[in-house]
Parts: structure tokens; C-alpha cells; sequence
């Protein structure tokens, strides 16, 4: 990946206060106005557009990865790195220092052929829930409602502590006892269609509403109900041992009408999950609310390998 920079130049307003005291944080709080920061940017490649067919994204490790800065690069920015040591290289993003790793042959400077690697992410929903009424409302974390682009930030400072990734050189793997398993995510985030919430009068609330944000399609379950295929994924090599924890599953779902109704809502989805259409989730609810699922079942549940059959019904009754 080729990196470029760009000059960022920080001014700060300085207002003050008597005999107030504050707690409250704005995110700003790393910045260091005696330093002087590039900016660079990470985004996903170019990908074709979501269509009504084709609308989830599958974000499993993609657009995160290992990013490489080298030697060229920081000429090409115009970076003054002979004014300082490797030592002293930070790169910061989400409002927080990253590890980084830096080959420099051991002389504390940058020469050609010399590189800085760090692990990046993809910009997601990691701010966004700081726009909700409740933090915890928002729909869907794994992708951003505003930009796919995040910025990150090269700077330096005299300490010659900074985060850095510790090296590993131990071979000696019959030593170690082997792990039984290994954690891990998959998921899909449905970016198809923008959940506004209610409206009245053709508007909508300024204030974010319950699971507000980008999601799949709106269906209809009235006259005779609809099944949503989630499991358009396949998983691998599921540990079913005896040792085995509980898979944990999280989701959300948000009504998109409030139909008159007649006992206790007008919105019924249930969740089920593997061969058998095991129920982990039974829910009714009211309006242009959302709902959460959060849920743990035995991993026997699941195929050792292959599709989940994870469904979500809406039932007409």
C-alpha cells in the first residue's frame, strides 16, 4: 500500500474559566499543540455498490490490515526525520497512540530501505454512538453512517518510550501446551437501505433513534410472514469439544411501521439458528423502535463447518 501525508497545521482557541472544573472529555485530548502532525488517510479499495439483490457487505477482516511507510515515503512528505530518532515516531488514530513496528537496522534512524509497519482498521461505527439519544441504540457499529475513511496521524515527540510492538524470537513451540481452540468473530452488516426512524410531517427527528442507521431493505411480513436468510455465510472449523464455550450472537432489528394492531405489538420476529431452527430469540415489539438480540447457545448447534441456516422470521399473527 502507498501511503501519502500531508501537512496538518493544528491551531488551538484558548477560552478561560475561573474556579470551574471540568470532566467531561471532547476526544481531542491526545493532540500535543507543541508537535507538529501529518495526516494520512485508510480506506477500503473500491468496491461495486450494494444492490436490492446482492445488499450485505461481508467485512470480515477486510479493509484492516498491516500498512507499511518506508523511507521513500517520508522524503516524499517532506517529513523532517533527520531531526530526530525512530525512537521518537508516534502515529496515532481514534483519538489514541497505536504500536507500531520499525525496521531501522538499529541505528535509531531512517535510511533507505527503512520502514515503520502498524496494523490499521476501517473506519466503522467506533464514533457514532456518541450521536444517539443512547449510546447503546446504535444499529449497526460495523459501518460508519458517514465516511469509510479514517484518518490517522504521524508525529514525534523527545520521549523514547512510545508504543511499539514487542518482537518475538521464541522457536522453542514444544514447550507450549496447544490451545483446544481459538476465539473468533464472523458477521455481516447489512448496508443496503438507511433506517430513519418515524416520520412525521415527511421529517424526521433531529436526535438519532433506537437501531437508526444503514441495515437491509424494508420487508413485509403481513399475509403469511417472511424468512430473512442471515446465514449467506459460511463458518469454519467450529470446536465442538466437551471444553467448548457458548457462542455468543448479537444482532438488531427495527420496525419500520406502526401498524394498528391488536394484542401486545405489531412487530414479531423470531431468530433461529442451525439445522434443527433451534430458537435463540422470540420478540414482539411496538413501532419504530429497534431490538436487540443478544443470545448464547451451545456451538453443537452449529455445523462443524459450512452455512449456519442463521434465520430471522417475521410472523404474521
Amino acid at each position: 500500500m502507498t501511503v501519502h501525508i500531508r501537512n496538518i497545521v493544528v491551531c488551538t482557541l484558548l477560552f478561560c474559566w475561573y474556579n470551574v472544573a471540568f470532566a467531561q472529555t471532547y476526544g481531542n485530548e491526545w493532540i500535543q499543540y507543541d508537535q507538529k502532525y501529518y495526516s494520512f488517510k485508510v480506506y477500503p479499495p473500491t468496491i461495486p455498490a450494494p444492490s436490492p439483490g446482492h445488499e450485505f457487505e461481508d467485512i470480515d477482516n477486510i479493509y484492516s490490515g498491516i500498512q507499511r511507510i518506508d523511507y521513500d515515503a517520508l522524503v516524499a512528505s517532506a517529513i523532517p526525520f533527520t531531526t530526530f530518532s525512530t525512537e521518537n515516531i508516534q502515529i496515532f488514530a481514534r483519538e489514541k497512540e497505536i504500536p507500531i513496528h520499525i525496521e531501522d537496522g538499529g541505528d535509531s534512524s531512517m535510511d533507505p530501505g527503512d520502514y515503520i509497519l502498524f496494523y490499521t482498521e476501517r473506519n466503522d461505527g467506533w464514533l457514532d454512538s456518541t450521536i444517539y439519544v443512547d449510546p447503546n441504540d446504535i444499529g449497526n457499529p460495523f459501518y460508519s453512517m458517514y465516511d469509510d475513511t479514517l484518518e490517522y496521524f504521524f508525529t514525534w515527540n523527545a520521549s523514547t518510550n512510545n508504543l511499539r510492538y514487542t518482537v518475538e524470537n521464541d522457536i522453542d513451540f514444544n514447550s507450549y501446551t496447544p490451545a483446544n481452540y481459538v476465539l473468533y468473530q464472523r458477521y455481516r452488516s447489512n448496508t443496503y437501505y438507511y433506517i430513519e426512524g418515524e416520520h412525521v410531517s415527511e421529517s424526521t427527528s433531529s436526535f438519532n433513534a433506537s437501531i437508526e442507521g444503514w441495515s437491509s431493505g424494508k420487508v413485509n411480513g403481513v399475509s403469511g410472514g417472511f424468512t430473512y436468510n442471515i446465514g449467506l455465510f459460511d463458518i469454519n472449523s467450529v470446536y465442538q469439544g466437551l471444553d467448548a464455550p457458548n457462542v455468543l450472537c448479537d444482532g438488531a432489528i427495527i420496525g419500520a411501521s406502526d401498524a394498528a394492531y391488536g394484542g401486545t405489538g405489531n412487530h414479531h420476529a423470531q431468530w433461529s439458528i442451525g439445522a434443527s431452527n433451534y430458537v435463540i430469540n422470540d420478540t414482539i415489539w411496538i413501532g419504530y423502535n429497534g431490538v436487540k438480540l443478544h443470545s448464547e447457545f451451545s456451538p453443537t448447534l452449529l455445523p462443524s463447518s459450512g452455512d449456519p441456516n442463521f434465520l430471522i422470521k417475521i410472523i404474521d399473527d
